[in-house]
């Protein structure tokens, strides 16, 4: 047995851990970019049919939070 595999068992840590962390990890940023996503496409169709307000909210809400 490896040293790090003795380290999580006696810590309590499966060693399936940091995979399903990995899995989370991966889902929040697929629901993230669907987000993002979604902004881009408001934008467009804001831009699209002239609606001011629309794109502010875009430029308010979006960029900042791309950061």
């Amino acid at each position: 047995m490896k040293l790090r595999e003795k380290g999580s068992e006696l810590l309590g840590r499966e060693r399936q851990a940091g995979l399903l962390l990995l899995r989370d990890l991966r889902e929040v940023y697929l629901m993230a970019s669907g987000v993002s996503t979604g902004w881009k496409m408001l934008a467009q169709v804001a831009q699209g049919i002239e609606d001011t307000g629309s794109l502010w909210l875009n430029v308010a809400v979006h960029r900042p939070s791309a950061r």
